[in-house]
């Protein structure tokens, strides 16, 4: 009979990607938005809502200034009003966005160099587990090749797409191996 080969297994108990994670979280929650930042967000929400308004009124007001019965006079110059201010604060909206865009970029140094540990390490863990399943896989083909060897027929552990998709995990490789601080 065969000896089978004992791994030690990882704590169950413990989840270092649980951790990890739990980290991030933190980090992503202790990191302060500049308040020009905060303000800039502040007020594209606050002028988005006030366009959903207006549409919502405007869409109220059409009826009244078309023929029918709920026309009524004015109906034809509170659409054109609402018209008008919606058209004013699509230009607003989109003076915000860019200003937004602005302090973004002005914050993404920091908030990258803040999260860059934590994508290190998840990318790490990564390019591990590709790891543990390119060996796993090399076990069971060389299980089932024994097998063979010995005429034994055994269901196909490793079928055609799982070869296919360690192929391309392999193939991700070299991303997850940089983003970690790895050279491949």
């Amino acid at each position: 009979m065969l000896a089978l080969a004992r791994r030690s297994r990882p704590d169950p108990t413990a989840d270092p990607l649980g951790v990890e994670l739990a980290a991030l979280r933190e980090t992503i929650a202790s990191l302060h938005k500049p308040a020009g930042l905060r303000h800039a967000e502040q007020q594209l929400i606050a002028a988005r809502q006030r366009r959903t308004a207006l549409h919502e009124e405007l869409r109220q007001a059409i009826p009244t200034a078309q023929d029918g019965p709920n026309r009524r006079s004015g109906g034809e110059a509170e659409v054109q009003r609402l018209q008008a201010e919606i058209e004013k604060l699509d230009t607003t909206i989109g003076t915000l966005r860019g200003e937004l865009r602005i302090r973004r970029t002005d914050f993404a140094p920091d908030f990258a160099a803040a999260i860059a540990p934590h994508r290190r390490a998840a990318a790490a863990a990564i390019l591990d587990a590709i790891s543990t399943i390119e060996h796993a896989a090399a076990v069971l083909v060389e299980a089932d090749h024994a097998a063979a060897r010995e005429g034994i027929e055994l269901p196909a552990a490793m079928p055609p797409m799982a070869s296919m998709a360690i192929a391309d995990l392999r193939r991700v490789m070299p991303t997850f191996a940089r983003l970690a601080g790895r050279q491949r």
